[in-house]
């Protein structure tokens, strides 16, 4: 069975999944040994083998590729998952090790979520308005990922979240926000400068037909290329949708070698 993030919530609200385990996961890649681990963990290194083989047991993937004579490696799905779940532990100890969490307490603070980043536009020039009207306010903005929004909305981790509509389409899962719309904006793709469609000031769906897409894991791009894939198939466009987990310089790259 897949780890999807469902499955994962599940073996860890059930307790198939201890917290002990993931922070001895994460310790035994960080040193690629288990006998280090051990001693920084200040427990034995058969309990930390032990417990890793179940928990790659109920991951249903090997984490660690383990050869005698020969150094520990992390497996490919072993990296995958530590890179999940060592943010999340890193989030732990900072508010087990602070008092105010984070917070300015010199004065007042409004964290911002956002889903793109703040450029140019219309939320570039509404935060540049703020700023200018309300000086004495610092306002804190983070990138949150559409699968993030409710959570940091519910634990406060975000006062005020700027974020497309389609997000909000499930009104029964939403009744606690107060939600407002406040613009509207184009789409907008990225081409090879050498593309014919470059030189066009717009384009129509139909203009993409046989196009191939790419488009970002994280933040908002697989919420825009599954509207724009809607889109496409309205007006019986073929395409094809490739995601990739990179960052947007690294996309653009990509783009420009298309």
């Amino acid at each position: 069975m897949p780890l999807t993030r469902d499955r994962l919530y599940h073996l860890l609200a059930t307790g198939h999944i201890a917290l002990p385990a993931l922070v001895q996961a994460l310790v035994v890649a960080e040193q690629m040994n288990f006998h280090r681990a051990a001693e920084i963990l200040g427990i034995s290194q058969s309990m930390i083998s032990s417990r890793l083989m179940v928990l790659e047991e109920t991951l249903g993937v090997a984490l660690f590729e383990r050869r005698r004579f020969q150094s520990l490696r992390l497996t490919l799905h072993g990296r995958a998952f530590l890179d999940l779940i060592a943010p999340a532990l890193l989030q732990i100890g900072r508010a087990l090790g602070t008092t105010d969490l984070g917070r300015d307490t010199r004065r007042e603070v409004l964290c911002i979520g956002l889903q793109s980043p703040i450029v140019t536009g219309a939320l570039a020039d509404l935060l540049r308005a703020f700023h200018t009207s309300f000086p004495e306010i610092a306002f804190r903005p983070q990138e949150t990922s559409p699968q993030d929004v409710l959570g940091d909305l519910r634990a406060r981790r975000v006062d005020v979240l700027f974020a497309p509509d389609f997000l909000f389409t499930e009104a029964p899962l939403h009744d606690f926000l107060e939600t407002c719309p406040l613009w509207t904006e184009e789409m907008v793709i990225a081409l090879p400068l050498d593309d014919p469609l470059a030189a066009q000031n717009r384009v129509r769906w139909a203009d993409l037909t046989g196009r191939k897409f790419l488009a970002r894991t994280d933040g908002i791009s697989t919420g825009l290329m599954e509207l724009a894939d809607r889109y496409l198939r309205d007006v019986d466009v073929p395409h094809a949708i490739e995601t990739l987990r990179v960052g947007r310089d690294t996309l653009m790259v990509l783009v420009s070698l298309v």
